[in-house]
């Protein structure tokens, strides 16, 4: 099955998946109108055509509405198994279909994955469709017969509501959570223990209520809210898969006990013809699934943000590592490291430079960089300069002199570049700083030299020559 539902499925050609899922649904019809025919001897009380209608949804979504040829035909030879008028047959079958074109159009058009039953949006969307589906049954149901057109009869339009949403919700749901079994699997079998104790419990329960068990002792006391205890626990525990068990498990009990005349639903088919069933079922279903979606939700958005929280510790990690190594190299540096903001106030020297002018981070941590650190005669010029730099133009090897504490002059070639922070903004200026005092002063006595040398060489009259050793000349 694709991954995501497509509009133009129609149009491809018969497969054998096709064939497959065409045949297995016209059998599920006939053996359901089979079933309530041997059961109930009627259609009625329990109409055959809600134990198909999930299913056939379901298909329509995934092959397109060609399938409810099939549902058509499937339902006709169905409705003929009770014996019906064969213009009876033809009305009824034709409003189902509509009403089964009418979910597949649902189903189509409010998702673009595979089907799946594991989100909130999936709940509404089931419970959404099988009221809507429901609705327009008992409508269509009610304007054949006003019209005088031959229609089956039923005993009342909430009977049909009921019926319809309960077949289709749990056959739906058992599909989907069929279908979709492999990727809950790992999770089921971790809870092997919880799910075999609730779905028993459960089984135990369903006995006391809709089957008389142990009536002598608890019989005053069954109570039908007593199952949305169960359901509740399978779905906070086994999710989705787990209450579809406890509510398939939970409705042929119910249905057993109210052939059987027994427990709560004991008079139900002759008063309402299992109206109360139906909506019983119902409530209970939209419980368990509400309850297991929100709470599978609610796992699945703690196992995010646990994988966020421990990729954020990893990354922090990361950083805080980078940072080590940079404050390291800063600090370890023989080269003045300075950090300037955007108004030229002291935020970081690093610890040569504190070494080098004797004073410390702390004393000059927020002062004016300009009045604080170079002569006043250096003062215009570097603010221009600063100023250059703060509107993107580095300077490279720029010579500024520094002051120190003790008042000595210290020649300074500097290297800067802009600081930005996220959204491009200026906010400072990075400066390193190489000491070229020595370097200065070598180069000045280098100079005295040669003129000593060449005053000595001219007092003496002596001449003056190259010669490369290479070339001997």
């Amino acid at each position: 099955m694709s991954d995501r539902i497509q509009p133009n499925e129609m149009n491809r050609p018969v497969s054998f998946v096709l064939l497959r899922d065409a045949l297995a649904l016209f059998a599920l019809y006939i053996l359901s109108a089979l079933g309530v025919k041997e059961i109930f001897g009627t259609n009625d009380v329990f109409g055959f055509s809600w134990l198909a209608s999930g299913p056939t949804v379901y298909l329509v979504a995934v092959h397109g509405y060609r399938i409810l040829g099939v549902a058509l035909i499937a339902t006709i030879v169905g409705n003929l198994i009770f014996g019906t008028l064969i213009e009876t047959v033809v009305w009824n079958s034709l409003g189902s279909v509509i009403v089964l074109g009418f979910g597949g159009w649902i189903y189509r058009n409010t998702t673009d994955r595979r089907l799946l039953f594991v989100e909130i949006r999936d709940f509404f969307r089931l419970f959404g469709a099988a009221l809507g589906m429901a609705i327009l049954a008992a409508t269509i149901a009610t304007l054949q017969s006003k019209a005088n057109l031959p229609v089956l009869e039923v005993n009342s339009f909430l009977h049909r509501i009921a019926g319809f949403a309960f077949g289709f919700v749990i056959t739906m749901t058992l599909l989907l959570v069929a279908v979709n079994w492999r990727d809950r699997k790992e999770e089921l079998a971790n809870r092997i223990l919880d799910g075999t104790l609730i779905i028993c419990l459960a089984a135990l329960c369903g006995h006391v209520l809709f089957l008389n068990g142990f009536h002598d002792s608890l019989g005053q006391i069954a109570r039908g809210y007593w199952m949305f205890l169960f359901v509740t626990l399978a779905g906070l525990r086994l999710g989705t898969a787990g209450t579809t068990i406890v509510l398939l498990l939970t409705a042929i009990q119910a249905l057993i006990g109210a052939i059987l005349g027994l427990g709560f639903f004991a008079d139900d088919i002759a008063k309402t013809g299992l109206s109360n069933f139906y909506f019983y079922m119902i409530s209970l279903a939209s419980d368990g699934y509400l309850v297991a979606i929100l709470f599978t939700e609610g796992e699945q958005r703690h196992q995010r943000l646990e994988l966020a929280r421990q990729d954020v510790v990893a990354a922090s990690a990361g950083l805080r590592q980078e940072r080590d190594f940079a404050e390291t190299l800063i600090q370890t540096a023989q080269a003045i490291v300075l950090v300037l903001d955007a108004k030229g106030r002291i935020l970081r020297i690093n610890q040569y430079m504190e070494e080098l002018t004797q004073y410390t981070q702390d004393e000059v941590a927020g002062k004016e960089w300009f009045s604080s650190f170079l002569p006043t005669r250096e003062i215009s010029k570097t603010r221009n300069l600063f100023g250059k730099s703060i509107g993107g133009v580095a300077s490279k090897g720029n010579v500024t002199p520094i002051l120190t504490k003790d008042g000595r002059e210290i020649a300074i070639e500097w290297y800067d570049r802009v600081l930005k922070d996220g959204g491009g903004n200026v906010t400072g200026l990075l400066a390193l700083g190489l000491d070229i005092t020595e370097r200065n002063r070598a180069e000045e006595d280098l100079k005295n030299l040669t003129q000593r040398l060449l005053l000595a060489t001219a007092s003496a009259k002596l001449g003056v020559w190259d010669w490369n050793v290479s070339t001997k000349q």
